[in-house]
């Protein structure tokens, strides 16, 4: 018992991101105590049980020993509502995984979420990277390399293509898709490359791959880009208003169409179609259309309807999904409080 809870002291003291002085601190007890606590030497009284409990957000029973389910379903939690993660709790939540996996090399969780747990680090290090790369080309705006590592880190486009391909993904995808024939979002996944870097003949091949597995809105939506890539404007208009014409009553038919009169800077019909696929949706619904909504009222010069929209997103959030804290509400408030002072300029 003293080794588990010894244990647990540690590694939830870790995830928080606090020293052994401030658990200390917190508990009324010498920094040393806690030491002996986390080196398996002494347990702590009885009565600072649930003030540890309260601490940590935990009860009693899981200071004592935490499943390594319910520790995954933190980190994974920690991924969603996390904007920053210290480097801390970083290394504990991989050292966590890495040793789940030399216990059970194929649990497929592990693995997915350390991959997530890099992406996310990758994610902050990039918005860093822009910033600090940002503040150089103040003070030297003509140094073209600072201009290639803010298009690196902002994952932009470059001139030459071949840094913009997608060779390495598109052979996973082709080999997935081989293995994996009959599972439709492998194929979507597969198209979005292949159109994305030109291969219009193998993207129409995988196209009938996924006409013949699931017939949904999106086979006239991936149809009528493959025609936008090959410059046939009007004819993609025609395909992608055939899709929704056909799924009227999809909400998804009404966001993949928006998604694409954005991409060509039709705002008004971009906004009509985000209204629409909101307005289908059976609760709870997914805020993404807002948070697009948002960016065309920026766009627009809109500010106002684009705190709106985004207060909306909120709203369903904590009415709909039961989220009022962490990064999912957080970016939202960021960016009315952003908005809002850029409304209040152009009001005076």
């Amino acid at each position: 018992m003293t080794i588990e809870i010894g244990k647990q002291i540690k590694n939830l003291r870790i995830e928080k991101g606090v020293t052994q002085e401030e658990l200390s601190s917190h508990l009324g007890v010498s920094y040393q105590a806690v030491s002996k606590w986390e080196n398996n030497i002494t347990s702590p009284d009885i009565e600072l049980l649930p003030k540890l409990s309260v601490y940590f957000g935990v009860t009693i029973d899981e200071l004592f020993v935490i499943p390594s389910e319910v520790q995954m379903e933190r980190i994974e939690n920690m991924l969603y509502n996390e904007r920053t993660i210290s480097s801390e709790v970083f290394n504990y939540a991989v050292n966590f995984l890495e040793d789940i996996l030399k216990d059970d090399p194929k649990n497929a969780k592990a693995y997915y979420l350390l991959g997530s747990l890099y992406n996310h680090r990758a994610e902050n290090d990039n918005e860093k990277a822009s910033f600090y790369i940002k503040e150089a080309l103040k003070y030297e705006p003509y140094v073209k390399e600072y201009h290639c590592a803010l298009i690196h880190a902002a994952k932009g486009v470059f001139g030459d293509e071949y840094y913009n391909r997608h060779d390495d993904l598109i052979k996973y995808y082709e080999e997935f898709t081989a293995k994996y024939p009959n599972y439709w979002s492998g194929h979507l996944f597969y198209l979005d490359q292949l159109i994305r870097d030109g291969h219009y003949d193998k993207a129409r091949n995988t196209l009938k791959q996924v006409k013949k597995i699931k017939h949904t809105c999106l086979d006239f939506m991936y149809e009528g880009d493959i025609e936008l890539q090959l410059g046939n404007v009007d004819t993609a208009l025609k395909l992608w208003d055939q899709g929704v014409k056909e799924f009227s009553q999809a909400w998804e038919a009404y966001i993949s169409r928006g998604d694409r009169m954005l991409r060509l800077g039709y705002y008004e019909k971009a906004l009509r179609d985000y209204e629409k696929s909101m307005e289908l949706q059976k609760k709870p619904r997914l805020v993404d259309p807002l948070d697009f909504m948002a960016r065309i009222y920026e766009t627009l010069g809109k500010y106002d309807k684009a705190v709106e929209v985004l207060q909306q997103e909120i709203s369903i959030l904590q009415e709909e999904h039961n989220i009022s804290s962490g990064e999912m509400v957080d970016k939202p408030q960021r960016e009315i409080e952003r908005l809002s002072k850029l409304y209040e300029k152009v009001s005076l």
